[in-house]
């Protein structure tokens, strides 16, 4: 009998060492996969931390290498708070040009097509009068502004009346009347 006990013994010895020895491997092999996953996570962390310092640094790239371009493009739209200095260089242009400028309506539409839009129109509804020259030049004047703009409505007919001073059998200049709507594009 005692060769039988001390195989039973032996043999129960031997499983409890197995299952503690499998105990032991599992635990260490859920350790390892556990901080194997926690590598891959803060590897694809890193590697997106990477990519995304590498944008940066080309957006500053792009940045610098614009900042000429960026810098004429600010001048192309009329500034956030300059609406009122567009409409006394508008006002210049008829002092320059020599007719009288009347300015009807202002008007300022925020509605662009997809909301986002960083810019605004700026609506100038104008009637001018003056002698022909002058009318053509103030209107070549208005169409070559140095703002993203488009003259919509341009409308020039001669008026009843002459020139101040001028008799009417003189046959002297004749008064011409513009009436213009001119859109620009503003900074909000």
């Amino acid at each position: 009998m005692l060769p039988k006990l001390l195989t039973k013994k032996l043999l129960i010895i031997s499983f409890l060492g197995a299952l503690i020895v499998a105990i032991f491997y599992g635990f260490i092999f859920s350790n390892i996969a556990s901080k194997m996953e926690r590598l891959s996570v803060l590897e694809s962390d890193l590697e997106f931390e990477l990519g995304k310092e590498e944008r940066l640094k080309s957006i500053r790239q792009v940045l610098e290498d614009t900042k000429d371009e960026r810098l004429n493009l600010d001048y192309y739209f009329v500034g956030k708070n300059n609406a009122v200095d567009f409409i006394s260089g508008i006002e210049v242009l008829a002092g320059l040009s020599e007719v009288e400028l009347e300015i009807n309506r202002v008007a300022i539409d925020k509605s662009e097509s997809d909301g986002t839009s960083f810019l605004e129109t700026l609506t100038l509804e104008l009637e001018a009068s003056g002698n022909w020259d002058s009318m053509f030049h103030f209107t070549t004047l208005v169409e070559k502004v140095p703002y993203a703009s488009s003259l919509k409505r341009v409308q020039l007919e001669r008026a009843k009346r002459k020139v101040l001073g001028e008799s009417d059998n003189g046959g002297g200049p004749s008064v011409w009347e513009g009436v213009y709507s001119l859109e620009v594009k503003k900074i909000r």
